[in-house]
């Protein structure tokens, strides 16, 4: 990548997509092909800075701090691969199968690992904390309304959302 373009991706906020693209066209990076398009088919994965080192792909959460969560992955064989978090010393390489590469890398490039932003059990004490009658502001309300849940959802219960779709005419149910 020349300078210039680094510059123009950097200020326009393209510089992970340039990157890749780079990478991908490349007839130097060839041998890393295979595995390059596997990490950038997965919509997660190709939001992380990837660059090449010694043979292995590194991915990286922010492009521009060498200090941000990353990991290393090698390609073995076709269908399987070694993959070490970057950021602890002496770490030991994890043999991982082409079947739970993506996942593993999702795992391994979030702080804390894969999970909602959100803990149900702190969602319902806060509900718990504003606990009255709040029918009257509900049902007062003229935006439009979807009330959306999963079938078995802990923050809103299946009574308490059916509640809601009955006593606020023309709200929408949309299941997850």
């Amino acid at each position: 990548m020349e300078l210039g373009e680094f510059a123009r991706a950097l200020e326009v906020g393209e510089l992970t997509p340039l990157q890749w693209s780079e990478l991908l066209s490349s007839d130097f990076h060839r041998r890393q092909w295979n595995l390059l398009h596997r990490l950038h088919a997965d919509e997660v994965l190709r939001n992380m800075f990837p660059s090449l080192t010694h043979g292995s792909v590194r991915l990286r959460v922010d492009a521009l701090d060498a200090t941000s969560r990353q990991v290393l992955v090698h390609e073995l064989s076709g269908e399987r691969y070694e993959v070490i978090n970057a950021e602890v010393p002496g770490a030991d390489w994890d043999g991982v199968s082409t079947g739970d590469l993506i996942a593993y890398l999702r795992d391994s490039l979030e702080p804390e690992g894969w999970r909602f932003l959100w803990r149900a059990d702190e969602i319902q004490a806060a509900k718990a904390a504003v606990r009255g009658d709040w029918w009257d502001d509900f049902t007062s309300a003229k935006q439009p309304l979807m009330v959306v849940r999963g079938s078995h959802s802990p923050v809103v219960p299946p009574r308490h959302a059916e509640e809601m779709i009955r006593r606020r005419p023309g709200t929408i149910e949309g299941k997850a």
